[in-house]
């Protein structure tokens, strides 16, 4: 069963690094401790030095270095 979606206040929520919305970074749904961008698939969660994202956008940037 899947654990249901968690809303947060718009100024606590996560924000995609590589969205936009209007004037302002696309809100990123939270699952369990997972951020998700709804766009681009770019995932982030905190406090988790371990965790990488493998969205296109993230590839891209570990491909360069």
């Amino acid at each position: 069963m899947r654990s249901p979606a968690i809303t947060l206040p718009r100024d606590l929520a996560a924000r995609c690094p590589y969205c936009v919305n209007g004037f302002e970074f696309r809100m990123m749904q939270t699952h369990e401790q997972t951020h998700i961008c709804p766009r681009c698939g770019h995932m982030a969660r905190q406090n988790d030095n371990w965790f990488h994202c493998y969205c296109p956008n993230c590839l891209r940037l570990y491909k360069e270095k």
